[in-house]
């Protein structure tokens, strides 16, 4: 059983606004401060930094802009809709969250298991280029480097 159950969570959004994105259209801009968390009913989104795809999200449930609500900056990446999309949209997210503990536990489980996986796709890049004799190469250090930082940001 999971710590925190997507259907209550579902239910609790239930009254929210929604917004609606089609393919192609921008959800979320890297740089903006939107105040929100935007929650995925349905569709297909892509988190996109320096032009790499970070991630692509299809789950319902899954939460976008936290990073920035939880740290009170500007979003880090663009969120980019790959097909009609829809979302519940918590305006004021920080507010909710310290009035909704339940709602808070859920954006943590969805954070850590995204960091769950980083750090396992890092383990995983490692592991390969150590297993081509370049352990002491430049990708290494970088890979140690991005260890690092998810190490002291955690």
């Amino acid at each position: 059983m999971a710590i925190v159950e997507l259907k209550p969570v579902l239910e609790r959004l239930a009254g929210f606004p929604i917004l609606t994105f089609e393919a192609g259209d921008i959800v979320l801009s890297e740089g903006g401060r939107t105040g929100r968390l935007l929650f995925l009913i349905h569709g297909v989104v892509e988190v996109v930094k320096a032009d790499w795809v970070v991630a692509r999200v299809s789950e319902t449930g899954a939460v976008f802009g936290e990073m920035a609500v939880l740290q009170g900056r500007p979003h880090t990446a663009n969120v980019l809709a790959v097909q009609p999309s829809s979302f519940y949209v918590v305006d004021d997210a920080e507010a909710f969250l310290e009035s909704e503990p339940p709602m808070a536990l859920y954006v943590a489980v969805v954070q850590s298991r995204r960091i769950d996986a980083a750090n396992n796709a890092l383990i995983e890049a490692r592991s390969q280029i150590a297993r081509f004799g370049q352990r002491r190469g430049l990708l290494v250090e970088m890979l140690d480097r991005i260890g690092g930082a998810l190490h002291a940001s955690a």
